[in-house]
């Protein structure tokens, strides 16, 4: 499997506006691998002070540290280097037979590194491996925001955040934007979804276009993926006869809290005492147990997540629905383990977070078992967003897309040039990310700490997230070619070079209406509240 990363470099948070501290560990025989360490990120409204200890955490120094997944090559477009760049295709995979079923699964907080067909060293996915040993593999798909609510509105509309709006509020997705759903039930679909996420419910209107939608009002929050892949079989048995069918399930189990049920645990049985729910920000690194066993922990709900998704697989196939079926098996985001001295993902802006899994097998011309390709995965490097899920998964069933934002994989035309943007805005936190090719530029406002403050636990917070406390606003710029790591901050080199204007226009901030109460925490109603603090965005 890939190499590991041995020696990360890290920078001045205040030197260079954002990398961060790393820590010093010893493997852990048959552990495997943190991630690799550097820290940083935004500003602050509330104070422009670092807190005691975090100019410490803040500072360069280096560690010689195991992984957590591979080891990022210069000479190599992809993240990921297991991938030999002979493999790589710049252009659309064959235009597949249209489908007659469709199924996407996303899978919560699935990092891409922790997936064994884009490299992992553990056997955490081997069925979503062999899945894709039948597919398309994108080893550049990256996720509109850092957070469940806009960027899995983004994956079933089609539309980006500033469009469908849908981030820290208690409003419900608008009317007039078409789902998937309802795209395909116009063309005589049967749909339905299987949510385990409770930010993702009816109430909030998610339901648009599903004949049949289950959420965590009628499983509870983060159910099992078994209990949603139960029902999901359930459904297609008795409901779609040789209908066509859209299912959407939304497995939720790598979500922190890492917390594998015993009969799922495998590689952190030999931990007695875990870190479920590690902070997003750490002023010091954490020992080389305690990091292990979070790891260990995390890759066990990815282990059982995988298995579930196998059985799935292998019921579409008893049912005769498989061969037939467009699948596509991707995460609203992904997650960081101790890489800039960050975890989890909410605000991060990093590459763990940000760049996420996306494979997708579609039924080949002929009506042959054997998909694309026949021989083993194909890997396409070439730089897809959510909004592209939907336009693919329409494509490969024959039906257009009414949405203008993205592009089918399989288009002969697909734009490659384009800005990709990924957002977050929430908790007076505002922080976008935008590439061209290689280039990676973020923009990190001031955080507003009156905003920050009426959510949730407010200074105390602020304190233990030392880069929320670095003045904004401020850039970072990466060449991911040469730095996929983003140990390198190179925006003063790039400042008055017309290369990356797009860049600085795409995270330039759009002005905002006056508001009668400027700065005021928005109120949030209980069910919302309650979703959010479920899902550990509010502590």
């Amino acid at each position: 499997m890939f190499a590991l990363a041995k020696i990360i470099f890290l920078g001045s948070a205040v030197a260079m506006l954002a990398i961060g501290g790393c820590r010093s560990a010893v493997p852990v025989p048959a552990m495997p691998p943190p991630e690799d360490r550097g820290s940083s990120e935004s500003s602050d409204n509330h104070s422009s002070v670092v807190p005691k200890g975090a100019e410490s955490a803040l500072s360069p120094s280096a560690a010689s540290i195991p992984d957590s997944g591979p080891s990022p090559a210069a000479q190599m477009h992809s993240y990921f280097t297991k991938i030999a760049q002979s493999q790589l295709n710049p252009s659309p995979p064959p235009l597949p037979e249209v489908s007659t079923a469709t199924v996407l699964i996303v899978i919560d907080a699935l990092n891409a590194r922790h997936v064994g067909v884009y490299g992992y060293e553990r056997n955490t996915t081997p069925n979503i491996d062999a899945f894709a040993q039948e597919g398309v593999v994108f080893t550049q798909w990256i996720s509109n925001s850092s957070w469940t609510r806009p960027s899995f509105t983004t994956i079933v509309t089609g539309v980006p955040k500033a469009v469908h709006g849908m981030e820290l509020s208690d409003k419900a997705l608008p009317k007039k934007i078409a789902t998937l759903a309802e795209q395909f039930r116009a063309h005589h679909f049967k749909t339905a979804a299987f949510v385990g996420n409770p930010l993702i419910q009816k109430k909030w209107r998610y339901d648009q276009g599903f004949d049949h939608f289950e959420d965590t009002e009628d499983h509870g929050d983060f159910p099992r993926a078994d209990v949603l892949v139960n029902r999901a079989l359930r459904w297609i048995e008795t409901e779609t006869d040789d209908r066509p069918f859209l299912v959407v399930l939304f497995l939720t189990d790598p979500h922190a809290p890492y917390e594998p049920a015993q009969d799922a645990r495998q590689f952190s049985k030999s931990f007695e005492e875990i870190v479920t729910s590690p902070q997003r920000e750490v002023l010091e690194p954490f020992d080389t147990t305690r990091h292990a066993g979070i790891v260990a922990a995390y890759d066990d709900e990815v282990a059982f997540a995988d298995a579930q998704v196998g059985r799935f697989l292998t019921e579409l196939k008893r049912l005769e629905k498989y061969r037939q079926t467009t699948i596509a098996v991707t995460a609203d985001h992904g997650e960081i383990f101790g890489a800039h001295n960050c975890y989890q993902h909410a605000y991060h802006m990093w590459e763990p977070v940000l760049r996420v899994p996306f494979i997708i097998r579609a039924p080949q011309a002929g009506g042959h078992e054997a998909t694309l390709p026949q021989t083993g995965p194909r890997f396409d490097d070439r730089p897809f967003t959510h909004t592209d899920v939907l336009p693919t998964l329409l494509h490969a069933a024959g039906i257009e897309s009414k949405t203008p934002y993205g592009q089918s994989v399989f288009a002969p035309n697909a734009d490659l040039s384009r800005v990709i943007v990924s957002e977050y805005d929430a908790r007076g936190v505002k922080r976008t990310a935008a590439r061209i090719g290689n280039l990676k530029l973020v923009r990190y406002e001031k955080v507003n700490g009156v905003l920050f403050e009426g959510i949730g636990r407010g200074t105390e917070m602020l304190q233990q997230n030392p880069s929320l406390l670095i003045p904004g606003p401020r850039y970072e710029l990466f060449d991911l070619s040469r730095d996929a790591a983003e140990t390198n901050n190179e925006y003063a080199n790039y400042d008055t070079d017309e290369q990356i204007e797009p860049l600085r226009r795409a995270v330039k901030p759009t002005p905002k209406k006056k508001s009668s109460s400027p700065g005021q925490a928005p109120v949030l109603d209980a069910d919302t509240l309650n979703a959010l603090t479920a899902a550990g965005y509010i502590q």
